[in-house]
């Protein structure tokens, strides 16, 4: 069927088929035209041809103008052997003339619509609905000056008839104008037709309307007002067309009227009928014009008005889903700028609380910093002084120590700004072999004997993190625990976890715990919790903010007396490294000074105290 439907457009696109398609075309419309002459006057009221040519050319084109041309000479030859002229050279020139004179009222009018009116669809809007009327006026007036001045210049007319011939003939093609252009054209579009309830109450009203009149028309004195009174009562029937249905149906409407009407008027019957056929010709064109004319405006003006509604209607249904749309960007406009105003204030926070920070650091550091240094010089004066040798080791010891807790102070510095400078480096780690390491270098500290921790490691995963890190965590940790443990029998044990997911890692003593009064404050930059072996106050707060970097976790809890317990928790990043490193770690080396226990080694020998370490069987996760 498409092929079918595609072939036949292509045929009606050609040229040769356009030109016999319209030379038929006009010869039937001049035929209708010749059946409803008027008697006496031979002048047709309507002139079929021009408005249906006028149509079709708009529709095929420009090209198509043989077609008129031909089919209105063979027209005129009809014509003017219904009139009952000879052929001679005259009449001939004559028919010519005319059919020159039909082709170019055509093409004037095609070009006026293109370029002037610049729109196929004509009767949509009413200022393009008056365009047109003003352009029917003027392809009239053309058609009718040059036939008539044929008609004239061959006498084939009386001069007498010449102004009465040029009315009759250019309203009889501009209301052919008006009706048969705009009813082929108004079939061009697709057009849906929608016929409700209260179109069928409508048109039963409207036929019980014509019957009532039908009635009335029946009785006599009644007769003639009701007859002479039908152009007035045709003027609703027109209207309700034009509101209530699209273009097609008014002109439909229309035609059948305007036939009717005709029909009627040739008889001599009906409300035109006047004193002679001229004047009964004019009135019937005149009212047939105006109704026409009243009919496609009143139609392109609702057409128009309905397209403003659904317009109208778009509009809003889109200016709702703006109007949403805005709403829910304000919306989260206002809770991003809440959550901005969120952001800032704690920003201000924590700037204010770096600012008091760094306020404190700089005081702490230079006081930290300067009071080993004084306490070198007071004991250098003292040295300089004394003579004894005994007292000047005496002094020269507590030099080294000064110098000692001031190279520990700027150790701790050092790893604080690491730690805020540096990016976090990924690495399979020893958990086991550093804490020993460690454990190895701190188990002299701050006891005269040595302090054993006890290791214990769970293991069912590798490990990875940044090492660097973790050893400032574990330094600090543990140099804490072995501190701060029991004197008499100093106990640290370390309970080390290790999944797949996570590190758990408890170090415990026995020392002389955390009064509650400081526990809220344990993590702060320089804050000191005891004086006894007093440090630079950095400890925990470096473990802090190591873990932080490392997305970890710490939790304190102290009893006085009895000792601490720390726990700390780290993400296993053993997932996020590359296959490389996981097959090939790099390996820590630790001094020669630690060396590893072997079992049989006693756990006391002299010079070479070593940590317990006791590894759990792997446990499946």
């Amino acid at each position: 069927m498409l092929i079918n439907n595609f072939k036949a457009y292509n045929f009606f696109k050609n040229a040769n088929f356009q030109i016999v398609f319209l030379s038929l075309i006009y010869i039937l419309a001049a035929l209708m035209g010749i059946k409803t002459m008027m008697p006496d006057i031979n002048v047709t009221p309507v002139w079929p041809a021009t408005g249906i040519i006028f149509a079709f050319v708009l529709i095929m084109g420009y090209q198509s103008w043989p077609g008129v041309f031909i089919g209105s000479l063979i027209s005129n030859f009809l014509l003017f052997n219904f009139f009952g002229y000879s052929f001679n050279y005259d009449s001939i020139l004559a028919a010519i003339f005319i059919s020159v004179g039909h082709t170019v009222e055509v093409l004037v009018g095609f070009v006026l619509v293109k370029f002037y009116i610049k729109t196929d669809k004509i009767f949509i809007k009413t200022i393009d609905t008056f365009k047109f009327l003003g352009v029917s006026m003027f392809m009239s007036t053309i058609g009718a000056f040059i036939t008539v001045g044929a008609y004239q210049y061959f006498e084939l007319i009386s001069y007498q008839d010449y102004v009465f011939k040029f009315v009759t003939l250019w309203i009889g093609s501009m209301v052919s104008l008006l009706l048969f252009t705009p009813f082929i054209l108004s079939w061009k579009t697709k057009t849906r037709w929608t016929l409700t309830k209260n179109h069928l109450f409508e048109f039963i009203a409207f036929l019980l309307s014509i019957s009532i009149l039908w009635i009335l028309w029946q009785i006599d004195f009644l007769s003639m007002p009701i007859e002479k009174s039908f152009p007035l009562l045709s003027i609703p029937f027109l209207l309700w067309l034009a509101f209530r249905f699209n273009l097609q149906a008014s002109m439909t409407g229309i035609l059948i009227l305007a036939q009717g009407t005709i029909l009627y008027t040739v008889d001599d019957l009906g409300p035109f009928v006047a004193n002679n056929h001229q004047n009964s010709l004019l009135l019937l064109q005149i009212y047939i014009a105006v109704v026409s004319a009243m009919t496609i405006i009143v139609s392109a003006t609702v057409t128009e008005r309905n397209e403003a509604q659904q317009k109208l209607i778009g509009f809003n249904e889109n200016l709702e889903a703006k109007i949403q749309e805005r709403t829910s960007e304000l919306k989260e406009e206002i809770s991003n700028r809440k959550k901005t105003e969120k952001e800032l204030l704690t920003s201000n926070r924590d700037l204010i609380k770096a600012n008091e920070e760094l306020d404190n650091f700089v005081y702490s550091v230079s006081h930290d910093l300067r009071a080993p240094i004084a306490s070198v010089l007071g004991l250098v004066n003292l040295a300089q002084l004394e003579t004894d040798i005994k007292r000047v080791k005496i002094i020269l010891e507590k030099i080294a120590k000064s110098a000692e807790q001031q190279d520990a102070f700027i150790k701790d510095i050092l790893d604080l700004s690491r730690n805020a400078r540096l990016e976090v480096e990924n690495e399979i780690i020893d958990l086991s072999g550093m804490a020993l390491d460690i454990c190895q270098q701190l188990k002299y500290s701050g006891h005269n004997k040595p302090v054993e921790p006890e290791i214990n490691i769970e293991k069912s995963s590798e490990f990875a993190s940044d090492a660097k890190r973790l050893r400032v965590i574990l330094n600090n940790l543990l140099s804490n625990a072995i501190r701060y443990s029991d004197d008499e029998k100093p106990t640290v044990v370390v309970d080390v976890k290790i999944t797949k997911t996570s590190v758990r890692l408890r170090i415990s003593d026995n020392g002389i715990g955390i009064e509650k009064d400081h526990m809220p404050k344990i993590f702060d930059m320089f804050y000191r919790a005891t004086d006894k072996n007093s440090g630079s106050g950095l400890g925990l707060y470096i473990v802090k903010e190591t873990l932080n970097k490392l997305n970890g976790q710490v939790f304190l809890d102290s009893t006085p007396g009895k000792g601490t317990d720390v726990e700390i928790i780290l993400p296993n990043n053993i997932s996020f490294l590359p296959p490389a490193k996981k097959k090939n770690p790099k390996k820590k080396t630790t001094k020669k000074s630690s060396p590893k226990v072997q079992k049989d080694q006693p756990e006391n020998a002299k010079g070479i105290n070593s940590a317990k370490k006791i590894e759990k069987p792997e446990t499946k996760t």
